[in-house]
């Protein structure tokens, strides 16, 4: 009987130790269950931070290019008939090529541009100097679109059969972005 009245004495005189060791070990456990919690919270905001990031830097480079997208109308959308028939006079000039007509046609509608159209007649001494002209005219800061092209050789009017120059049927356009 000793040996029970030992051990409740025992444990009567450890109890306060038992429950302060026993409330630490659970306050242990709820604080390591918050913290794992936590560390799951961290967790998913890092890796929605590394997606919002990445959608800032794609919404960043839209921008950029949206920008870059407005000089170029602007760029292209600086036309006027009267400047680009004079363009076309200097290509020509610089050539070596001589522009019988120049027939503005209709402005063509489209979705996102419109198309200005212009038929062009050219008298060149050679194929050389035709190609001269194409090519100024595709080197040329305005962008032109070459749609047709008809190259007719005239006659010397002499015996010998040959050409005394080409005559050129170009349609070209140049476009205007609308907004």
């Amino acid at each position: 009987m000793n040996e029970k009245i030992e051990i409740s004495e025992l444990i009567h005189k450890y109890k306060k130790p038992i429950l302060n060791i026993s409330v630490i070990l659970a306050a242990l456990l709820i604080a390591f269950r918050i913290y794992s919690g936590q560390e799951k919270d961290i967790a998913a905001l890092k890796k929605q931070q590394e997606g919002e990031t990445e959608k800032n830097l794609i919404a960043g480079n839209i921008v950029g290019l949206r920008e870059k997208l407005n000089s170029y109308k602007q760029f292209l959308n600086k036309k006027d008939v009267l400047e680009c028939v004079r363009k076309l006079n200097n290509i020509a000039a610089r050539s070596s090529a001589n522009i019988i007509s120049i027939v503005p046609q209709g402005a063509k509608e489209n979705s996102y541009y419109t198309s200005y159209p212009f038929n062009l007649t050219i008298l060149a001494k050679n194929y050389h100097i035709l190609a001269k002209f194409i090519n100024e005219l595709e080197k040329d800061s305005d962008i032109y679109l070459i749609n047709l092209l008809t190259i007719i050789a005239r006659d010397s009017g002499d015996l010998s059969g040959g050409y005394s120059e080409l005559e050129a049927e170009i349609q070209i356009s140049t476009i205007l972005y609308k907004d």
